[in-house]
């Protein structure tokens, strides 16, 4: 029995290939062209020859009134690939005489049964015509292209066969779940996870992100670090980490019970304007940089890893300081030189005087 193997297009084969009107995202081509976008992807080779192919599979998105062909070549001759090399022959020329080639051509297909492709290399042209926007990608050859008939009696082992094919619709069913199942890991990696993934996996460590509230990095960044930050829920730290992730930069975490005892009254009435009276109060400061959307990103995560007495305040810091305000050294203020700084009898107001 032979071996299976599976020639999968990666992102750099298709930068490879020969090509005109794709856009190239990932293991995905594009059409930006509105008449015809077409690519010859360089072949494969299965190290020995006279041997059939087995199947292809692709994903395919195509606009209303799209059209998608796929023209597949084999041969055990690889001077044809000089041909496809030249420079000085547009790709137009090269897609014409490709189908001109002993060729087996698909249309609008994600499956096809290469059993009539018989050589030790193999080339692949791709042509879509239609609006832009259709796409198609993460394209595999299979050598084998079903098992289901290795399984039977040789006398009903004709290749191409009725049989045959009929058992393929079925051994394509399992392979497409086979690679599923072995898909299932990276669906709980949070760096190769699909978006759709994301909410789910943060949901199973605690978080309610629903409402697509967090972009997809940030999302990312928050299901990859969600242990730690279960690990140090109704912490300092945790707070710090959490407002890292979305921010890109520690916020400034004030705890009103850690503030020492006011030395007057004066004191304490600014403390409690600035902190408030609530010994579990805790307020969180950012910079003004950071947008109100990310505010009440931050105020939704953080209530969710605070302690249940925990009075929860986040304060915006000005670029301006203002007296009795939310003012700290080397952070939002800073000491100028006299002849910089602005005064009364300068003609300033008050809002405008630096610290």
């Amino acid at each position: 029995m032979e071996e299976e193997r599976v020639y999968s297009v990666r992102e750099e084969a298709l930068k490879r290939g020969w090509q005109e009107g794709f856009r190239i995202e990932g293991n995905t081509l594009v059409t930006v062209n509105k008449e015809e976008s077409r690519i010859i992807i360089p072949f494969f080779d299965r190290g020995y020859g006279e041997k059939r192919w087995g199947r292809l599979h692709m994903d395919m998105e195509l606009k209303e009134k799209s059209l998608c062909t796929v023209y597949v070549m084999a041969s055990d001759d690889l001077s044809v690939n000089k041909y496809f090399m030249d420079d000085g022959i547009s790709v137009g020329e090269k897609a014409e005489a490709f189908k001109r080639g002993d060729v087996l051509k698909f249309t609008n297909m994600k499956d096809a049964l290469l059993y009539d492709a018989v050589g030790r290399y193999l080339w692949i042209l791709i042509v879509i015509k239609g609006d832009t926007g259709s796409s198609a990608g993460n394209i595999k050859v299979y050598t084998r292209g079903d098992f289901i008939m290795e399984a039977l009696p040789e006398i009903y082992r004709e290749r191409n066969s009725t049989l045959h094919r009929y058992l393929s619709i079925f051994s394509t069913i399992y392979n497409n779940m086979e690679e599923d199942i072995n898909r299932l890991k990276e669906l709980l990696e949070p760096e190769m996870a699909p978006c759709f993934m994301l909410p789910v996996l943060a949901e199973w460590m605690g978080f309610d992100v629903s409402g697509e509230f967090l972009r997809e990095d940030t999302l990312r960044r928050l299901v990859a670090n969600s242990y730690d930050l279960i690990k140090k829920r109704g912490t300092r730290e945790g707070f710090e980490q959490l407002i890292e992730i979305i921010t890109g930069e520690k916020g400034i975490i004030v705890e009103r019970n850690l503030l020492p005892e006011p030395c007057s009254d004066v004191r304490r009435l600014v403390e409690d304007n600035l902190y408030g009276d609530d010994i579990y109060g805790v307020t969180v400061l950012i910079k003004r940089g950071n947008t109100l959307y990310k505010k009440s990103q931050i105020q939704h995560l953080l209530n969710q890893l605070k302690p249940v007495r925990c009075v929860l305040k986040i304060v915006y810091l000005d670029t301006c300081s203002t007296l009795d305000g939310y003012t700290y050294m080397d952070i939002n203020a800073g000491i100028y030189e006299e002849k910089k700084t602005a005064g009364l009898d300068w003609g300033a107001g008050i809002g405008q005087i630096y610290m």
